[in-house]
């Protein structure tokens, strides 16, 4: 009977929110998670069974008869690190989509599960009814993580809905939602579909969450997303489940390699840092990948250029041994050998000297940052770029920028180094009232024997009333040498 009201729910849901023009999968309507739907007494019954401390990897393979694959990573991923059952670390799976997430784990192996969990009498106890429609459709258009960008692209709005969702919120009733232009019947079950996938109406049972893959869940200040060792940080949409950061950890070496290229003494310290673990022992990087201070580099290699923060703070692998010519004098870039460059010419200088190709990157961002008005206080915006993996000092420095401004006679620009020193990039006059500021490959004048690696911070400030603006985004080309 739990059959048929399983696969008569499957193909009503189906029906009922697919209207003409949406396709399915584009909808995420046809997920294998759909097929036990959350809060009934087979999401119950499913729960329960792979939750139960008595479900051992053997039950799962040998009496359940899932893929053997499966059953590992269901049974690793309820057990935690420890590989114990009834301890702090263990991953209860909290939906049907956590579950669904697991590598190997699709409607075969629901279907496995649940023929087992009614037939062992698991499931016992009220569940949780589903939340209304227009609940789930509320949550997800009030959702102030997922931007228009989410909206658009995962979501599958028209574009114009999703700009009117984003810059409406919070809506209070459908009534409300449905009146943004280009809102309409398509728009709101798309934004249903998202909301069954994404676990929206699950109820919050203080067990784990699920993060990564297809959800958009964002786990917190104090949390990270925790993959599977078998889900290869998540590669191919594959889940995770939210972890607390932990406060302490010991120092005992066991050493791992987490999803960010780099090595940690333990697991508790990667967790500690918000880095989940693809294997254990330490990281081994090679030619241009990320080291630290516990991340080798391969053979003939060594580590340059360490920076930044935290889980942020690294440089990359480069040659130990110099190109033969490196540092010869040359007027050009193709008088150097090869695997180096030409670096001092960026000022109009004559003469220059050859760098191995390596020390010299450009860096980027992209983010939008907002520009106050002029508040007569000197308000101003900041963007930073943290250059790593170069030589110690900084010799050509080239910027590139773009700012969307109403009167760019307002601005004045400086860029500061990782050490201090400070070069104006764009010094507005107060007559010029043209709009935005356009930027390419502009050197600036450091004096280039301070540090290459570190914090580069733009700073934007406007010093008249009325008009205000954006930088879009800028970059950064260093060439670097050895002092």
């Amino acid at each position: 009977m739990l059959r048929s009201t399983l696969m008569v729910f499957a193909l009503v849901s189906g029906c009922a929110f697919s209207p003409a023009g949406i396709d399915s999968d584009s909808a995420d309507l046809d997920r294998s998670s759909n097929y036990v739907a959350a809060g009934t007494p087979d999401a119950v019954a499913v729960l329960a069974l792979v939750n139960d401390p008595a479900t051992t990897l053997s039950i799962l393979d040998d009496a359940v008869r899932l893929d053997s694959r499966a059953a590992a990573n269901i049974s690793a991923h309820r057990l935690g690190l420890d590989g114990l059952a009834g301890t702090a670390d263990d991953g209860l799976f909290a939906s049907i989509a956590e579950l669904d997430a697991i590598p190997y784990v699709g409607v075969s192996a629901l279907t496995r599960l649940l023929d087992y969990a009614n037939a062992h009498g698991y499931g016992a106890g009220e569940p949780t009814p589903p939340q209304p429609r227009e609940a789930l459709i509320l949550a997800v258009a009030n959702d102030a993580t997922l931007d228009f960008a989410t909206l658009d692209d995962d979501v599958g709005l028209d574009r114009r809905a999703a700009s009117g969702i984003v810059d409406r919120r919070p809506f209070a009733s459908i009534e409300a939602l449905d009146a943004v232009p280009y809102v309409g019947d398509s728009a709101l079950a798309r934004l249903h579909a998202y909301a069954v996938a994404n676990d929206y109406g699950a109820p919050d049972t203080g067990a784990p969450r699920r993060c990564g893959g297809r959800s958009r869940v964002d786990c917190g200040a104090n949390a990270f997303c925790d993959y599977p060792i078998a889900s290869y940080c998540g590669r191919g949409d594959r889940g995770g489940t939210c972890r607390p950061i932990p406060e302490a950890c010991s120092a005992d070496y066991a050493p791992v390699c987490g999803c960010n290229g780099l090595s940690f003494s333990n697991a508790c310290l990667a967790a500690a840092a918000g880095v989940s673990v693809v294997r254990e022992g330490a990281c081994l990087a090679g030619l241009g990948g990320r080291c630290n201070d516990a991340t080798a580099c391969g053979a003939d290699l060594v580590c340059e250029g360490i920076a930044g923060e935290g889980s942020e703070r690294y440089g990359f692998c480069r040659p130990a041994a110099s190109v033969p010519g490196y540092w010869e004098t040359c007027t050009s870039e193709g008088e150097c050998n090869d695997g180096l460059s030409c670096f001092g010419l960026a000022l109009g200088a004559s003469e220059g000297w050859c760098g191995d190709d390596w020390a010299r990157r450009t860096f980027y961002s992209s983010s939008e940052v907002a520009i106050p008005d002029d508040d007569g206080a000197g308000a101003s915006a900041t963007s930073t770029i943290i250059a790593r993996g170069l030589a110690t000092a900084e010799m050509d420095v080239v910027i590139t920028l773009r700012v969307q401004h109403t009167y760019r006679g307002d601005l004045r620009i400086v860029l500061t180094s990782p050490v201090g020193e400070e070069a104006v990039v764009f010094e507005g006059r107060p007559d010029d009232s043209a709009a935005d500021v356009a930027l390419d490959r502009l050197a600036l004048p450091f004096p280039g024997d301070g540090s290459a690696n570190g914090a580069w911070t733009l700073r934007l400030t406007d010093r008249a009333a009325e008009d205000v603006g954006v930088l879009t985004s800028w970059s950064l080309e260093v060439s670097s040498r050895w002092d």
